[in-house]
């Protein structure tokens, strides 16, 4: 994640200027919050009452007012009325469902009512210079206008993660502006969410200074598209509108904060559930932010477990969120600690009475205020260090600050000319308590500081406090906040409404297994449910200490076996997406053997799977020795680096792009290897060099001819560093880093796999900054590996009968 680092350091003023426009930076932090739901109902009760009410002659345009519409006339007023009277006896909750039983869920926008929803009347297309962008949806319901656009002819221009910072917006016909609260964005396309577009304005213009993740000037800009709105009657079917309906009882509390789920929208195609975390008064919490998604699980009494469903973006399967950011003025009052928001899963089945929500943490801001003073002395100098022993306490967490260094860097400004910065980066041990778990500080310094930050990464703490002058004399190091995860679990029941056809799922122990290279496989049970085909393999012949840590999709990198399940008619069944097998009363925990498939064909009678190739990780040791040329021995150019980066979809699917590093020259080496049979042989060597605002990273790579397969056909695949004793005699280890095996300044090596007329290469990576200063640490590192993984190719042909398998 983006820190306040990244700010372009410069006045006081115009640091916070940037603070509060970098949405996208703190998306992850700030979050607004929604209305509670009994203030989301009265402003419903209200809109409902004003359908009925005369048209204001009030300045347009009249916010709040909507379409007049014949359902609502006559008894509307009275209806809101009654409404009001049952939300004071019988509760927010239950009466906000039966309002929205008059409405639906529809995936991918949220609730509408049809009769006060307004659509695109056609599709709306502009091209310039072999660039179009089309806006190929527009939903204008009561709460929000969600619209969507897609550009073309954008396919040789490479994506640039940092290019979010665009100006979107809707122009109403007398000039108004509604800007997004919400923004998905993807190459040349974003789905928005603005706020409502008032009822009686029947043409809006879209215009987009720049397309999103397109950089500046590489394709044309300032577009506008005139979009014409007509009723959407008749556009959503009722079949595709799902009610919702309150669960009882449906909330648990932890650790001060409450989980309630406040709704649940079963429909064909997804299952919408509406969570909301509120913290108590008193807990120290003054915001409740989104939690990884990854840590929702949403279960039933069948044995299904079934994880959030991916954002279908706009067509590539992956998206940026930028969330609008509101941040509060000087005295006003604080926001309370409560965040809600709605999620879908795939469909329940059918079969089964009762489901559970599960979510594992809760990212939280706490209101610490703790503080110690540091002397600098007269005339420090950059590079000095000062030993520390300072503790401060954050609801049970340690922060031990052990030293500090006094560290410069070079920075472009608001103005684009560069300026020199200071830091006093920190040593910092944290210690956690036993829920909760820090990830971010806010600190700040009165005597000259810019601001500070700390954040965790795999490598460790980060921890630092900015100034624009040479800082001397004493300095007050003040924590000002903490961002932490709350561990819980929160686990919600409750029982889902309606009759449940008992339809238990089909369980087989067939007798299928299938052996490559000496790597037995074998089918130990098979689960077929009307919701997932659940396949659970075991191993045989591992190594001592082995076992399988991933089964690979295809064969090398053009392989033309594919992992698949098929029937006896030869019908692919496709992997699932979104669920698992999870029996009641089991935890879920992850094992590469275990797959899931899409429920089998009603008449099928024997399954056939393909498993094209597995990774087996055993333990064995190895060492290297390696040499790092000073600094002032290199040379660096601009280089576009070999490796893509994600800018979002964990499949893979999102935008990438290879972003530009400097790489210095290559020199010879002649770096050998023996491990678990292997044997590595490095011939080339260079530094790798990444750059931000206040940080480097300077990688040393080591590539070679990769080792042929051992006498039983596995081939090298990685190998995983253990040990490293870098030039200043420091360690790092394994054992003792944040990252575990991943931890900075541990190498880490692998083995491209075969494919047709290219030489498979090995390549090892090292980070080799001096971990106080970041600058490069030149001299020998002793480096040692403890365990490798192989490649084994199948395919492995496991089949078997499914007429056996009883409910």
């Amino acid at each position: 994640m983006k820190s306040l680092s990244a700010s372009p350091y410069a006045s006081r003023a115009e640091i916070m200027a940037e603070f509060q426009g970098d949405e996208a930076v703190l998306a992850h932090e700030l979050l607004g919050l929604r209305q509670a739901p009994g203030a989301a109902l009265q402003t419903r009760i209200a809109s409902l009452a004003k359908a009925t009410s005369p048209r204001s002659t009030a300045t347009w345009p009249p916010w709040g007012r909507w379409r007049p519409h014949q359902r609502w006339a006559a008894g509307a007023l009275t209806l809101a009325l009654m409404l009001a009277l049952a939300l004071a006896v019988a509760g927010p909750q239950r009466v906000l469902a039966q309002v929205q039983r008059l409405l639906g869920y529809l995936p991918g926008y949220g609730f509408v009512d049809p009769d006060q929803t307004r659509v695109l009347t056609a599709p709306v297309t502009v091209e310039r210079d072999g660039v179009s962008v089309t806006v190929t949806q527009l939903i204008a319901g009561t709460d929000k206008t969600q619209v969507t656009f897609v550009g073309e002819g954008l396919n040789e221009l490479p994506s640039d993660p940092n290019a979010t910072r665009v100006e979107i917006v809707l122009v109403l016909p007398n000039g108004g502006v509604l800007t997004p609260d919400e923004t998905r964005l993807e190459h040349g396309s974003a789905r928005l969410a603005f706020p409502p577009i008032p009822a009686e304005v029947e043409q809006v213009t879209l215009r987009i200074a720049r397309l999103p993740l397109v950089r500046p000037g590489a394709a044309p800009e300032n577009w506008s598209l005139a979009l014409s709105l007509r009723p959407a009657a008749g556009d959503f079917p009722a079949a595709e509108l799902a009610a919702p309906y309150v669960p009882e009882g449906a909330h648990s509390t932890v650790m001060g904060i409450t989980l309630d789920v406040v709704e649940v929208v079963e429909g064909t195609e997804q299952t919408a559930v509406t969570i909301r975390m509120s913290a108590a008064a008193g807990t120290g919490i003054d915001q409740v932010m989104a939690p990884d998604p990854w840590g929702i699980r949403l279960s039933d009494d069948s044995g299904h477990a079934y994880w959030v469903q991916p954002d279908p973006g706009l067509g590539s399967g992956g998206s940026v969120v930028v969330q609008q950011v509101v941040i509060a003025q000087p005295g006003a009052p604080p926001a309370p600690a409560v965040w809600e928001q709605t999620y879908a899963f795939g469909p329940l089945s059918p079969s089964t009475g009762h489901a559970s929500l599960r979510l594992d943490e809760i990212a939280v801001r706490l209101d610490a205020d703790e503080s110690f003073r540091l002397d600098l002395g007269a005339s420090p100098h950059i590079g000095q260090h000062w030993l520390l022993d300072e503790i401060l306490d954050v609801y049970g967490a340690a922060l031990h600050f052990t030293g500090a260094t006094l560290v410069e860097f070079a920075q472009l400004n608001a103005s684009g000319q560069p300026q020199q910065y200071y830091q006093l980066k920190f040593d910092v041990a944290v210690t956690d308590a036993p829920d909760l778990a820090l990830q971010r500080l806010n600190l700040w310094s009165a005597e000259q500081g810019l601001f500070g930050d700390g954040h965790w990464t795999p490598e460790g703490w980060e921890v630092f406090l900015a100034f624009e002058k040479l800082p001397h004399g004493r300095v007050t190091v003040s924590l000002r906040g903490a961002y932490a995860d709350l561990r819980g679990p929160w686990v919600v029941q409750w029982d889902r409404p309606g009759e449940h056809p008992e339809q238990r799922p089909r369980s087989l122990h067939p007798q299928a297994a299938d052996t490559h290279h000496g790597l037995t496989l074998a089918v130990a049970e098979v689960v077929a449910s009307d919701r997932l085909t659940h396949v659970q393999l075991a191993a045989e012949g591992l190594p001592a200490g082995g076992r399988v840590t991933e089964i690979r999709p295809t064969t090398g990198l053009l392989g033309t076996v594919s992992l698949g399940l098929q029937d006896q008619w030869g019908q692919a069944i496709p992997t699932s997406q979104d669920v698992r097998w999870q029996p009641p009363g089991t935890e879920w925990a992850y094992d590469p053997l275990a797959l899931t498939f899409e429920p089998l064909p009603p008449l099928a009678q024997s399954l056939t799977l393909v498993v094209p190739e597995v990774i087996v990780q055993f333990p064995d040791d190895g060492s290297l020795s390696v040499d790092v040329p000073p600094a002032e021995a290199l040379t660096f150019t601009q280089h576009e680096a070999e490796y893509e980066v994600v800018t979002s979809g964990g499949d893979g699917s999102g935008p990438a792009y290879h972003p530009l590093v400097e790489r210095s020259q290559t020199w010879p080496v002649d770096l050998q290897m023996k491990i678990a049979g292997y044997t590595v042989h490095y011939t080339q060597a260079f530094i790798e060099r990444e750059a931000g605002n206040g940080w480097r990273r300077d990688t040393l790579v080591l590539t070679g001819a990769a080792p042929g397969p051992d006498p039983n056909g596995w081939r090298l695949a990685a190998l995983q560093g253990a040990r490293t004793q870098r030039p200043d005699g420091s360690v790092v280890t394994a054992a003792e880093s944040p990252g575990g095996a991943n931890a900075a300044g541990l190498a880490y090596g692998w083995v491209s796999p075969p494919a047709p007329g290219v030489a498979p290469v090995a390549m090892l990576r090292l980070e080799v900054n001096d971990p106080h200063t970041s600058e490069l640490l030149s001299g020998r590192y002793e480096l040692a590996f403890d365990a490798v993984q192989v490649a084994v190719s199948g395919p492995w042909r496991l089949g078997w009968s499914m007429v056996l398998a009883a409910p």
